[in-house]
Order: structure tokens, then sequence, then C-alpha cells
């Protein structure tokens, strides 16, 4: 199943209405949370169905990937860098 993935527009502003974090989830992974800068950076985390040493995972601006051991670490990392939590998963 193909999905639409918004990652940005023409004119660079966050394109709000289209981007949840159940959209980023993969066979393997769940989109967990999306984060934001004040640069407009997104930041989208991810967490891993299966047991493995570095489930968390963070996509920072559709380019870079960064594991995590734990959610802790992934806290420390986003308010060192000034990431703010934009939007969190709806459990349904």
């Amino acid at each position: 199943m193909k999905k639409l993935v918004v990652y940005g527009t023409a004119d660079g502003k966050f394109p709000e209405e289209y981007m949840e974090p159940e959209i980023f989830s993969t066979d393997n992974c769940d989109g967990m949370q999306i984060y934001d800068n004040q640069r407009g950076g997104i930041a989208v985390l991810q967490r891993s169905d299966n047991p493995c040493p570095m489930p968390w995972r963070m996509y920072l601006g559709g380019c870079s990937m960064v594991f995590f051991r734990t959610y802790q670490e992934v806290k420390d990392f986003c308010e060192k860098r000034g990431y703010r939590l934009k939007q969190r998963r709806v459990k349904r």
C-alpha cells in the first residue's frame, strides 16, 4: 500500500494538516511523535516493533537517522538540539 507523505512545501511552511505520526509507521516500526525546531526543521520519532538494542530512531529533516536505546535519550537529544514536541501519536 502506498501512502502520501508530505515532507515540505515550496514555500517552506510546515504542512500541519497532513502531518500525523501514524503516516510514518511501517511494517517494522510505529511513527510515535513529530518534533520541530525554531529553524523550521522537522524530526519524526519511530519505535521498532521488534526487540532490539536500539528500538527508538529519529529521522531529522528527512535525510539523517539517529538511533537511541531509551526514550530518555530521545528527550535529552531533543532538548540539547532545540526540538520541541509538535504532535503525539493518538492511541485509537
